[in-house]
């Protein structure tokens, strides 16, 4: 007689991104304007919650990038790392604040931010110490984390969450620390929320969390969902 072993032949149905607190949902291949041909002007929430548009002046827009995502099959915004931003975009989104962040650092240079809130130093991700350390920041730079290399692809998982923040990098262990109790108050990508510290970044998802930070379940959720949207790792 033989046996089937059930579990080997089971359908592995494929991770869903959590729909549950989300604040916002920027795609790069989806709610794009652009003025020039390869400049982002304006970038749309696809989330529910509708928070409304990234924008940026005319001098300071990323440029897109064609199938520049890791998976080769969407686009990517590239950040020159001199004044190229969006944002600072201003709505209400308090702590315990989680984000997703589909991402690589083209180069590293200490003191440069990938993100921040609604004014200047209120949700920092940003370069600091050396190549290539990343830190959180909501009043302490906390949670060094150097797992994901210069020039490569990452999905960053950031909790702004006081004494129980971490930065996570694909599957990899977290790093913790206290990094303070500001809330973001909105987003801007590139800088910091005032227009300083500009970063040469290129980006393809930003996802975020309030009410509630994301479990360590729930990040390997969506980790996973993005990894197979992206193929990072």
């Amino acid at each position: 007689m033989n046996i089937i072993n059930p579990y080997k032949f089971a359908s592995s149905e494929p991770a869903e991104l959590i729909l549950t607190n989300m604040t916002f949902d920027y795609d790069t291949n989806l709610g794009v304007t652009f003025s020039d041909t390869d400049k982002v002007d304006a970038w749309t929430d696809q989330s529910a919650n509708a928070v409304g548009d990234l924008t940026a002046a005319s001098t300071i827009r990323p440029a897109i990038q064609t199938n520049g995502n890791p998976a080769g099959d969407g686009d990517s915004f590239l950040f020159d790392g001199t004044n190229d931003r969006l944002g600072p975009h201003v709505f209400t989104w308090t702590q315990p604040q989680t984000i997703y962040l589909v991402a690589k650092m083209v180069t590293w240079v200490d003191n440069r931010e990938l993100l921040d809130g609604g004014t200047s130093a209120k949700m920092l991700f940003a370069m600091n110490g050396t190549t290539p350390d990343m830190e959180i920041f909501a009043d302490s730079f906390v949670a060094t984390n150097n797992d994901l290399a210069v020039g490569t692809w990452g999905i960053w998982c950031l909790v702004y969450n006081g004494a129980s923040s971490s930065i996570r990098v694909n599957n990899n262990t977290k790093t913790t620390g206290n990094a303070g109790t500001r809330d973001a108050g909105g987003l801007t990508i590139g800088s910091r929320g005032n227009g300083a510290n500009e970063s040469n970044i290129e980006i393809c998802r930003v996802i975020g969390y309030d009410t509630g930070a994301h479990s360590d379940a729930e990040q390997d959720q969506n980790i996973e969902f993005l990894n197979t949207t992206y193929t990072v790792f």
